[in-house]
């Protein structure tokens, strides 16, 4: 019967391949995977995200496969069964931009199945996801890798590139180098996505369970795809899996979920705040603010769950202000600015974090561990800092006479630094975890 079973499906793989044959229209960055799930660790079946970014013509054929890929060539699948490839043939409408679908995949060494949600097109499981084991079954406990293509895996067509991986084999940007073996939750990136935002990367040390893009949704296919392939605009962690359906707690509204647009709402050129006399003074400077509607002003006591905190309506100025009162016993409150336009399309604005009089020894360094910058933030001025090695190597010097300012460690391999700033009040000293991509 097992035999019968894997005849089949190799079966179905040949034809599914051969049907395709002429196919595959599609570019690198048409689709972009926005979300996946490693977890929960008691199931087999197990969900990713993605986001079409163009049109996407009726009854093509594309492929998914986390299987691993080095050597410019697909690896055989792991013999545990916990990889595998399936198609996915586009309805007979196509698929408009801007639409976000769910996939499920469940692993089975009997039936294994993939779902959409919603349901849109057919997909066919081609190979692999055997295993009835849930800490084996597709993309594991330790990470894993989905690639996106056309054409056949001889000769593959790349779209798109994920990985969150958990082995350390040459990290670069997120992914391993100098493979020469099919290692557990490894995959080297395809030249073909390394030419442009096609891709994005957490392997190696910066390897969570569980992915979501928390970036904009509104712009250019060119604009999406740079901020989707930004590591500062995802969210992870190592338990919990997120809700990446469509119009879900995530990923909130109707169909399309993300607006492909040709211009950008509102150019929003700074966005900054200060504390002063127990209040939180923000301001903002922007350009072509085309059919934008209003602004709002969102605030979070912990710097992941938001509310309004007020509205300003765009007005065709080069620059506008808002007054804040933080509540009784916050130490810090975070902002972001949320520009709406006429027809409800809008954009998040980079978060500033502010300090409270109640923390006024207060200094924040923050995301640590970080990716690729951090934000700093202190109730004094800061008048420069430095960067330390674990060591104690002085790596960089740089001055500046602001509340808050950024650094750039994007160049930097992953590890242990210190950083030491200056200011008005003495030497602070923060300690500083650099993650790779």
């Amino acid at each position: 019967m097992r035999q019968l079973y894997v005849l089949s499906i190799l079966c179905i793989q040949l034809i599914s391949y051969q049907s395709a044959k002429g196919q595959g229209t599609l570019v690198p960055g048409d689709i972009a995977i926005i979300g996946l799930n490693c977890d929960p660790n008691n199931t087999t079946a197990k969900t990713f995200a993605i986001v079409a970014l163009t049109d996407l013509p009726a009854s093509e054929v594309i492929y998914f496969s986390d299987k691993a890929y080095y050597d410019d060539t697909f690896s055989a699948l792991l013999g545990n069964g916990s990889e595998g490839t399936f198609s996915w043939t586009l309805p007979a409408g196509g698929v408009p931009k801007g639409t976000m679908i769910q996939f499920t995949l469940t692993s089975s060494s009997t039936s294994p199945s993939i779902t959409t949600s919603p349901v849109t097109g057919v997909s066919t499981i081609l190979e692999g996801w055997t295993t009835d084991n849930a800490i084996t079954s597709s993309f594991g406990q330790n990470g894993d890798n989905i690639l996106i293509y056309q054409g056949t895996p001889a000769v593959p067509k790349f779209i798109f590139g994920f990985n969150c991986g958990l082995t350390n084999s040459g990290i670069v940007n997120g992914w391993n180098t100098g493979l020469t073996t099919n290692v557990n939750g490894s995959c080297e990136l395809p030249a073909a996505l390394a030419a442009g935002d096609f891709a994005i990367g957490f392997g190696g040390p910066a390897h969570r369970d569980n992915w979501h893009y928390n970036g904009n949704r509104v712009g250019t296919k060119t604009y999406l795809l740079d901020e989707i392939t930004n590591p500062a605009n995802w969210i992870s962690n190592d338990d919990t899996p997120y809700d990446l359906l469509p119009g879900g707690t995530i990923y909130t509204g109707a169909q399309p979920i993300f607006i492909i647009s040709t211009v950008l709402p509102v150019d929003i050129i700074l966005f900054s705040g200060r504390s002063a006399a127990g209040t939180h003074l923000l301001s903002w400077q922007v350009a072509n603010e085309g059919q934008l509607k209003q602004y709002d002003i969102e605030v979070s006591i912990n710097g992941t769950q938001f509310t309004t905190a007020g509205t300003v309506m765009a007005e065709g100025k080069a620059a506008y202000r808002f007054t804040s009162q933080p509540g009784n016993g916050q130490q810090r409150s975070w902002y972001r600015l949320k520009s709406i336009d006429i027809d409800g399309r809008y954009r998040y604005s980079r978060t500033v974090m502010l300090f409270n009089a109640a923390d006024k020894q207060g200094i924040s360094c923050f995301p640590n561990p970080v990716i690729s910058e951090l934000s700093l933030n202190s109730y004094d001025k800061i008048k420069g800092l430095s960067l330390f090695s674990s060591t104690g190597i002085r790596l960089l010097t740089q001055q500046t006479n602001s509340h808050s300012t950024r650094l750039s460690l994007r160049n930097f391999p992953t590890g242990i630094y210190y950083l030491q700033l200056e200011t008005e009040n003495g030497i602070k000293t923060e300690r500083i975890l650099k993650a790779g991509y």
